[in-house]
């Protein structure tokens, strides 16, 4: 690993920890200034965003430069859409005999819903729902700090869809899971609101 790669992977896990954990929200990147707090030149920076574009965290308006990714209604609809999708697709392929839930309560977690389709990615036993799950979670982090705001009962809901994961009840999991997200599309205006 050489020295400017080091310098790259730093800067990236760096700059996406800092978006996931709500460091900016609007407006253009300054990479200079970006490059200045990292304490790295341009060139690392520019990669970064670029990645972070990939993955769907950051994006490039035709004006050029880079912003953030805005989550609208309509994108946080689409985001809920898909992770229900992924969600009935891994509950298909789920058996209850495979590893055991981790100790930690999932209402415990912050935000709990990561742990939750990570767990039952992990579950599936196929690489390839973790990978997409956890870029998913990714994207989806401002509108699960947005829920925990705006949404009563989370520690509940949790609870019971981690009571039917624990018992390998697939019919109530199912059920619960889709109950998860027709709550959250019924109030997205209201979660959108929040972010």
């Amino acid at each position: 690993m050489t020295a400017d790669h080091r310098t790259s992977e730093r800067v990236y896990a760096a700059l996406k920890s800092d978006l996931l954990d709500g460091m900016r929200r609007s407006g253009t990147f300054n990479i200079s200034a970006l490059a200045v707090h990292y304490e790295t030149s341009a060139t690392p920076v520019r990669e970064a965003l670029l990645r972070l574009v990939g993955e769907g965290l950051v994006d490039m308006p035709d004006r050029g430069g880079f912003v953030p990714c805005t989550i609208d209604v309509e994108r946080a609809r689409d985001l809920y859409d898909i992770n229900l999708a992924l969600a009935l697709a891994m509950l298909a392929r789920w058996a209850p005999s495979s590893p055991e839930w981790p100790g930690t309560p999932v209402s415990d977690l912050k935000p709990p819903a990561d742990r939750l389709f990570l767990e039952l990615a992990r579950h599936t036993q196929n690489l390839e729902f973790v990978a997409i799950i956890g870029s998913l979670n990714d994207r989806m982090r401002p509108i699960r700090k947005a829920e925990a705001i705006q949404l009563s009962g989370l520690r509940r809901e949790f609870d019971a869809i981690e009571q039917c994961f624990r018992q390998g009840n697939c019919r109530a999991l199912r059920r619960t899971i889709v109950q998860y997200h027709y709550r959250r599309l019924r109030n997205v205006e209201k979660i959108v609101a929040a972010i």
